[in-house]
């Protein structure tokens, strides 16, 4: 995959595709892209980050990502936000649906599935913990 030139800070599978994120930080934050592949690695699809969201993450990039239904949810370095993502059908850029305050500050994160609320798993680094918090994706 040589045009992928930054770094590769997360990956998941979900609809029988690869999604993984390009990341770029300090003044090139705004080219972190966001790679969409068939399950042979070939390239189906790419979209650049919504304005709001490289204005909130800069210097930094994304550094979690995972699908939840019909969102790409990601987060930032260090801030207690996610980022809810949809991927429209022949457009450059991911639409922001909407940022949502989570119980963590960035990072990799993982959701857990289950009856009734949206729960999240992150770290908080400053007391070196994981958490779990309810989240509102609708």
């Amino acid at each position: 995959l040589p045009y992928l030139q930054g770094s590769l800070t997360w990956v998941d599978w979900a609809w029988d595709k690869w999604w993984i994120c390009d990341a770029y930080y300090k003044k090139k934050a705004k080219d972190t892209t966001i790679y969409c592949f068939d399950q042979n690695w070939n390239l189906e699809g790419y979209w650049k980050l919504p304005k709001k969201v490289v204005e909130s993450i800069e210097p930094y990039s994304l550094s979690g990502g995972a699908w939840f239904g019909e969102y790409l949810c990601v987060t930032g370095h260090d801030k207690p936000e996610m980022y809810i993502l949809q991927m429209p059908a022949n457009r450059i850029h991911a639409k922001l649906l909407r940022t949502v305050q989570v119980c963590f500050d960035g990072q990799g994160f993982s959701f857990e599935r289950g009856k009734g609320s949206v729960y999240v798993w992150g770290i908080r680094r400053e007391e070196s913990v994981v958490v779990r918090c309810s989240v509102d994706l609708e």
